[in-house]
């Protein structure tokens, strides 16, 4: 079956490598699309872990990362010193969009956090370090996230980065995390972050950590009402808004090259069947059982959906590398794609498989009905024949009866007359009943094959026959004779058959004496 089905896409192989490639091109907008919709949903899950346990208070409306957001730093130090929030794993923040963003799905290309130092991991959470360490031990050091020091060339702990005019000393580079806010950050001492970036005295936010994060936040909103306390969930919930729209956009770009991929691999499936079900040896190549129809037509639908999907990654992969994206891919979405390869196979083949369990086994019937109508035609054509055959030769037999009768019986009973009227000497009784014989006999002849058929042609030996029809019958006989040209002596078969066919006729209207005329018509001879 997958042999036939390969050899019947290999018969057409230009339809099916352009049908492959336009669903390479769906597949490869299904990959980068869906590949970028589940990155963005990771990294803000992963950004959104960092928090659990945490507090985040900052100005209304400020979003997250909150660069809108300004609180003097007393008010900081102030909430820091609650008793219900845990002062050692909290750290006033200073965010800066130190990179702006290349596309609108982001709210910075690089961010600068500043944080007290020692307190790194309470923003960066458990995060490892690719290389150095990830404490601030300077006022000039910094930590970078490795997409940030992807961004500057960064390649190792060591090497000095010059922000806003200042040389800054990197003393570590942290791991990927999929976490837009920890891979795109660079980690600044806050009172250098506060003196470099203009913001003296003021921070954006107070990341704090509490042991009863829902209580904690109750009593923070009650004493600081002029300010956003944000839990885990709240923060979870900026993020999450924060790819609604490419989320929306995307994803539907994503169901449209489905949507395409299945329509195309349909459409050409049902050219396909039109085109085959005048390809009387395919079709019966298939047979007409439904099973055996449903599995070709799938299995001819699932190369092309497979064969269009192994291009588009094949594609999409060195793309996504090429671009820097490589992470876009992993094995769970590599697997999602297979099934929905085999999906758009498998829906694509519906319908036409369908109209092939309607068409083919219609066309082998009409085929049978063509091959048997075809025998039926060469039976009824032998059969003519061999009445023709019979005809003709019962005619032969006739004429071989009618030439014997005359040239013997005949002409000894003309010898047996004249003999007689030599001996007796005169006229005798004896010779009117040989004349009546020798009349009798020449009738019979003529019955039998008139002389006038062979040596006159038909159109004469007709009329003559007329004639002595009515005279001997009394019946009023008129004779219609059409394309005399065709009755020509030449077509001696043709003419005995016509002429048994005329003779039959009037031998018969002799028996039914009812009728008052017969009409012999000459047809055309074949």
């Amino acid at each position: 079956m997958i042999a036939r089905a390969l050899a019947a896409l290999w018969a057409h192989k230009l339809r099916s490598g352009l049908t492959m490639l336009g669903v390479a091109v769906c597949v490869f907008t299904l990959a980068t699309t869906d590949g970028m919709l589940g990155w963005m949903y990771t990294s803000r899950l992963h950004d959104g872990e960092r928090f659990q346990g945490k507090l985040l208070i900052q100005q209304p409306l400020a979003g997250y990362p909150p660069f809108n957001s300004l609180l003097p730093e007393s008010t900081a130090d102030a909430i820091l010193a609650r008793s219900d929030l845990a002062a050692d794993a909290s750290t006033p923040l200073l965010m800066i969009v130190l990179e702006p963003p290349e596309d609108p799905m982001a709210r910075a290309r690089v961010i600068g956090v500043g944080l007290r130092a020692g307190k790194e991991r309470v923003y960066v959470g458990d995060v490892p370090v690719a290389r150095g360490q990830p404490t601030l031990d300077a006022e000039d050091a910094i930590v970078l996230g490795s997409d940030a020091a992807s961004f500057y060339r960064i390649t190792a702990a060591g090497q000095t980065l010059t922000l806003r005019q200042r040389a800054w000393r990197v003393v570590g580079i942290l791991a990927r995390t999929d976490g837009n806010n920890v891979d795109r950050a660079i980690l600044f001492p806050l009172a250098s972050a506060q003196a470099a970036f203009g913001a003296p005295g003021f921070v954006s936010a107070v990341l704090a950590s509490a042991s009863d994060p829902s209580r904690a936040a109750a009593r923070l909103a009650a004493d600081y009402p002029s300010l956003d306390v944000i839990s885990q969930q709240g923060i979870q919930g900026f993020l999450t808004k924060e790819i609604e729209f490419p989320t929306r956009y995307l994803g539907t770009l994503a169901w449209v090259a489905l949507f395409v991929a299945a329509i195309l691999v349909a459409a050409v499936m049902l050219l396909a069947i039109r085109e085959r079900a005048r390809e009387i040896a395919a079709v019966q190549a298939i047979g007409a059982e439904r099973r055996g129809i449903l599995a070709h037509t799938l299995t001819e639908a699932l190369s092309l959906s497979i064969g269009g999907g192994i291009i588009g990654l094949a594609v999409a992969l060195p793309t996504a590398y090429a671009l820097g994206w490589p992470w876009i891919f992993s094995l769970g979405e590599a697997l999602r794609l297979a099934g929905l390869v085999l999906a758009v196979g498998i829906v694509a083949s519906i319908y036409p498989a369908y109209q092939a369990t309607r068409a083919y086994p219609e066309v082998l019937r009409v085929e049978e009905l063509r091959a048997r109508l075809q025998q039926v035609s060469a039976d009824k054509q032998t059969l003519g024949q061999a009445y023709h055959h019979l005809v003709i030769g019962r005619e032969e037999e006739r004429k071989r009866i009618a030439r014997e009768l005359h040239d013997q019986v005949i002409q000894g009973l003309l010898g047996l007359k004249f003999h007689l009227a030599d001996q007796v000497g005169g006229p005798s009784p004896l010779q009117g009943e040989i004349n009546t014989t020798i009349e009798t006999i020449r009738n019979l002849c003529a019955d039998l094959r008139p002389p006038a058929l062979d040596h006159l042609g038909l159109t004469a030996a007709l009329r003559s026959y007329a004639q002595d029809f009515q005279a001997r019958t009394d019946l009023a006989v008129e004779l219609q004779l059409d394309d005399e040209a065709r009755l020509s002596p030449k077509k001696s078969r043709s003419r005995s058959f016509a002429w048994r066919k005329r003779h039959w006729r009037t031998h018969g209207a002799t028996r039914r004496r009812a009728a008052c005329a017969c009409i012999c018509e000459s047809v055309k001879t074949p």
